[in-house]
Parts: structure tokens; sequence; C-alpha cells
């Protein structure tokens, strides 16, 4: 196999990170990390991603295709709605919020505390009220892995065949539970629902019960592409 080379190593070292440190962040092993820094191990988008916010380096950065020193403050020019920056400038402003679990209903819960500060996407420079939450089990692999992040922008209406997180009504003051699914129709008396693994589409959740339901940002949106 002809090895991919990146620059995942050199960063990793900068960053004063063992592989097993830097795998603990990405969800991966040790070994999963040392043949990516081989090359014996295809870099997917997911990864790209994944590894680059956990070194706080730009996708570029990490297949050295730019310098990974930083430019300039002066270079570096305010972000606004409709002009994506560098990963690499990119603030940590993003909060994550919980931990979402790709399992059954009411795996986790929408209680506002903050649990991780995480860096903003390139393509969401600007976005208001955006906020993250972490993956802890693989009904929803190989889309998402354990310990991976999804991003939530509650500003914009979910569709048919977006991944959403289902937030259902809860008691005053009680935390709101919900969980990570695709959605496969809307409308009725209740919402149709997907899960990867093991494979199901036919997840009914009734609509009187649904608090919210929140579209998940995929990556070619939060890259800018």
């Amino acid at each position: 196999m002809r090895a991919m080379q990146n620059r995942l190593k050199e960063l990793r070292e900068r960053a004063g990170m063992s592989q097993e440190a830097l795998g603990d962040k990405v969800g991966a092993s040790k070994q999963q990390i040392s043949m990516l820094e081989n090359g014996h191990r295809r870099l997917t988008q997911d990864w790209l991603v994944k590894l680059s916010q956990a070194l706080g380096v730009s996708v570029a950065h990490l297949l050295g295709e730019a310098p990974t020193t930083s430019p300039p403050a002066s270079e570096v020019r305010p972000a606004d709605d409709h002009q994506p920056i560098a990963a690499g400038v990119l603030p940590r402003d993003v909060p994550v919020l919980g931990t979402a679990v790709g399992g059954a209903a009411g795996d986790f819960e929408v209680n506002g505390d903050v649990v991780d500060m995480v860096r903003r996407p390139p393509g969401l420079a600007g976005a208001k009220g955006i906020f993250a939450l972490y993956v802890q089990n693989d009904s929803m692999a190989p889309w998402r892995m354990p310990g991976g992040l999804v991003y939530i922008n509650p500003n914009k209406p979910a569709r048919p065949g977006d991944h959403v997180v289902v937030e259902l009504k809860a008691s005053d003051g009680e935390p709101r539970p919900a969980f990570l699914k695709k959605l496969v129709s809307l409308g009725g008396s209740s919402i149709r629902l997907e899960q990867y693994n093991p494979p199901r589409d036919d997840l009914y959740t009734p609509a009187n019960l649904i608090h919210r339901i929140l579209r998940v940002i995929e990556w070619e949106e939060m890259l800018g592409i």
C-alpha cells in the first residue's frame, strides 16, 4: 500500500502529545494513530477534521499543504457570515453542551452545562448560537464514531435526510432527554428515524413528545465547501 504523506506525527509531537493521548482526544487507539502517521491508513475527511481540531491546526497543515506556523495577526482578516477563514486562526469558542449517545431515546440530557470548548470550523465563522456534543457509542457508526463531535445549528430547520438531535419534552426545571439519529420523515402524529448500527430505519417518536429537532451540521458545511 502506498504511504499517504501527512504531518500528523510532527504536529502531534509539537503539541507534546503521545499517540495514546491524541487517540483519547479523537476516539481512536494508539495503533490507529500510528497507522495514520505512517500513511498505512487513509486520512478520510472525518479523520482530517477530528485530528486537525484536536491538534489546533488546519487541515492544510495536517496534509503538509501549508506552513505549520500561523500567519501574522496583521494578515488575519475579521470573520463575517460569508468569509470562512483558516481553521488554524479560528477561536476555540464553540461550547460543548453535553454528551449525545446514538442509542435509545433519553440517552442524552440537554441541561445547558458547558463541558468543553472546541474550535470553530472555518465554514461557521460568524454563525450564531452553534454548539457541539460528544458522541459516546457506536450506534451511528461509521457516520460518527465514539468520542467524535457533532456540531449543531439550532437556527436552521431539519429536513428528511438530515442527521438530527431530537430533544424531548420534560417537566419544568428538568433536563430534557434527547437522542442522535437520522431523520427519515416528518409529519402526522410521529416522526420516523434511522440508526446505522445495528441498522434500523423504523424508529418512530410521537410528535407530541418532541420539544425540538436540531439539525447536525455536516462536514462540507463546516469546512465551507
